[in-house]
């Protein structure tokens, strides 16, 4: 089985693997475009709280400045397509993901059902999802599998090789996404246990959580990346981008607001494709969390798939509801989902009994998974493809009708993709609600901005932007500009 489900797997890669689709996407291809034509590692986009506070010669660290980025850029260097170039990442990721996983269930001595975790775990449609997008969610899963992998490992054996493992994948996490300090916390107080409960020496596991304390923050220095308003802007922004305009004022109204927000967007399936992506990992979870919460040989990995479970919800409370923040819960649920069905077989010789309906239960249920991802695939394909058309003639229509610097006022669905089809030309946003005339004023002189991109709406803001400036500038209307996220007015600036 395990056989024919990699081969499916990989089969809905090449077919639903076809180029680029989403906002995010066009930052991680971007980025390392950059590289090529700047020399270095940066962005040609720049929110406020860079480009207000820092000179014209310099461009911004990335948006997304994290580690998995430096291996799709020797995949890239080796001359593959940058969109190529993450998916051979993520699968490389998913691979080493489903190998911890495997050791996990050995480790467990689940015995023929140790390949079961990772036929969950490729099957579900989250793990495809992420492998053809061009994100670093898949190498996530990757840290929480290692992180599971070296606790598993040394509390069956004592020694470094396990903890170093554990602590090197915490490290991971931490450098990837801000949110995993929860992880860090819960780590430390892992380490505590071993020294308090389980005898373990306190020479080795303090050195390895000291080391970890060491290691996790030299992130800031190894990985600056795209100044922004910190943990306050997350707070009180309402949108996704909102703290790289500005800071919104805060209230506890619009806190628990945003809360309630976050956690409904967490818990409850928005649409049709997180019914279809995050409901069955919530269901497993919960299924192996409940039955197996009086087992002790399951406790670690009970413990680590709540905190990466409380990291989701936090990130999907403090920051915004996406559910790629989910797939780290993915590897843990694999392996305690199979946990429960072996405990609840335990339980129930009868039905334990009955081989051939356990194998047609988990063979329909892989079965459904896979049509589920065939479904994505399809979508995927379709959208990348209108997407990959558009960002071309976006390309070649502003090339024909603008040059240096542009300006765009607008949601991010509609200036990421002008950024990336200008690349490697700077494009400065600004937001009216968070940044006022005189800041647009400031970057159209300091950046000698010619073109502006924005909506009919925008008209009023970017004229008192242009009031003051050395020879009554004007704007002189250019027609539209149709990105894949939406119609923008293209204006000159006379």
């Amino acid at each position: 089985m395990t056989g024919a489900v990699v081969a499916c797997f990989l089969l809905l890669v090449l077919f639903g693997a076809v180029g680029l689709r989403g906002t995010d996407q066009y930052w991680y291809v971007g980025d390392i475009s950059m590289q090529r034509d700047v020399g270095h590692y940066a962005s040609n986009l720049l929110y406020p709280s860079y480009s207000l506070n820092n000179g014209t010669t310099q461009l911004p660290p990335p948006i997304h400045h994290v580690p998995m980025v430096y291996v799709a850029q020797f995949w890239a260097w080796l001359g593959l397509q940058p969109y190529a170039s993450w998916v051979v990442t993520n699968l490389l990721a998913m691979l080493l993901t489903a190998v911890f996983i495997f050791g996990v269930a050995r480790m467990l001595n689940f015995a023929r059902l140790s390949v079961l975790p990772v036929v969950l775990f490729v099957s579900f449609p989250l793990t495809y999802w992420h492998t053809v997008n061009a994100l670093p969610d898949m190498a996530l899963a990757m840290g929480a599998a290692g992180l599971l992998f070296g606790t598993q490992r040394a509390q069956l054996q004592r020694g470094a090789s396990g903890l170093i493992v554990a602590a090197l994948s915490v490290s991971f996490l931490v450098w990837s996404r801000d949110d995993f300090v929860l992880v860090l916390v819960a780590f430390l107080g892992y380490c505590a246990w071993l020294v308090r409960a389980r005898g373990w020496g306190w020479r080795l596991v303090t050195s390895v959580a000291v080391g970890t304390i060491v290691l996790a923050p030299l992130k800031a220095l190894a990985l600056p990346k795209h100044p922004s308003n910190g943990l306050r802007g997350a707070l009180s922004s309402q949108k996704t981008m909102d703290f790289y305009y500005g800071i919104p004022d805060v209230s506890i109204q619009s806190l628990a607001e945003k809360g309630a927000s976050g956690l409904a967007g967490a818990l409850l399936p928005a649409n049709a494709a997180e019914l279809m992506t995050e409901l069955p990992v919530l269901l497993a979870m919960g299924f192996g969390l409940w039955v197996t919460r009086k087992r002790s040989e399951y406790s670690i990995l009970r413990l680590w798939t709540v905190v990466f479970f409380v990291t989701y919800v936090a990130a999907c409370v403090l920051f915004q509801a996406q559910n790629r923040y989910i797939l780290p819960v993915v590897p843990p649920t694999s392996v305690i989902f199979v946990a429960g069905l072996r405990v609840w077989m335990e339980r129930h010789p009868a039905v334990r009994n009955r081989r051939w309906v356990w194998i047609i239960a988990t063979a329909s249920l892989v079965m459904l998974f896979f049509a589920t991802s065939a479904m994505m695939a399809r979508h995927y394909r379709a959208e990348a493809h209108s997407d990959t058309e558009q960002i071309h003639d976006l390309e070649g229509d502003l090339a024909t009708r603008t040059s240096g610097p542009l300006l765009a006022v607008g949601d991010s669905g509609e200036i990421i993709p002008v950024a990336y089809a200008v690349l490697p030309r700077p494009v400065l946003a600004v937001d009216p609600s968070a940044n006022g005339p005189l800041s647009a004023r400031k970057l159209i002189s300091e950046w000698g901005i010619h073109y502006v991109l924005g909506s009919d709406d925008d008209l009023n803001y970017l004229r008192s932007a242009l009031e003051r400036t050395p020879g009554g500038a004007e704007l002189e209307s250019k027609g539209l500009v149709h990105t894949p996220g939406g119609d923008l007015e293209l204006w000159l600036i006379k």
